[in-house]
């Protein structure tokens, strides 16, 4: 393929990217791939977790959760307190007006806009998508993969360990199989 058309391509698939994180925003700019939108639903699905579990499972630094988790104490959507157990840190709960607005964002009709294509094309489109994904992950090195998803919605309090340990270095497993959980789309 030319470098033209590649890039062509390339352009075209950021520019469906973009218009679908516009297209599922709500009127607040919240959706499923905004940092509120994110923090949101997880909160909605285990409140009253600690700033750094929380930017764990993120994966952000704790600074920009900090800054982002700030916006949303301002309009009133979270609180934080201090964490009982370790002063240190911080625990995120959602306020009345953070648990409508993730209830009016879970209720909220959603742009679907594989909807356009027939039962056929989606399946076209899903094998061209994971022989693009494989070639890409072809090109790059155990490091290069992502870190092993954390479990949502954290363990008890009793101190289990988040999710799987960590592959030993150089022997990455790869992404996860499947889709990611609904809280990430």
């Amino acid at each position: 393929m030319a470098g033209g058309e590649s890039a062509e391509l390339q352009a075209k698939l950021r520019h469906f990217m973009h218009l679908m994180r516009v297209a599922s925003a709500d009127p607040q700019g919240r959706n499923a791939f905004s940092g509120q939108g994110r923090v949101l639903k997880l909160l909605s699905l285990q409140d009253g977790v600690t700033q750094k579990d929380l930017a764990a499972v993120l994966g952000i630094r704790s600074q920009s959760l900090a800054e982002l988790l700030s916006k949303m104490e301002a309009k009133g959507l979270v609180s934080r307190a201090p964490n009982p157990q370790d002063k240190r840190t911080s625990i995120v709960t959602l306020t009345d007006g953070g648990k409508a607005a993730a209830k009016e964002h879970d209720t909220a009709e959603e742009f679907d806009p594989f909807s356009a294509l027939s039962e056929r094309e989606r399946v076209g489109l899903a094998g061209f998508l994971d022989k693009l994904i494989a070639a890409a992950e072809s090109h790059m090195t155990p490091e290069d993969f992502p870190p092993t998803p954390l479990k949502w919605p954290p363990p008890s309090p009793s101190g289990d360990a988040w999710g799987p340990p960590p592959p030993p270095r150089g022997q990455h497993p790869g992404p996860p199989p499947g889709p990611p959980p609904d809280f990430l789309r």
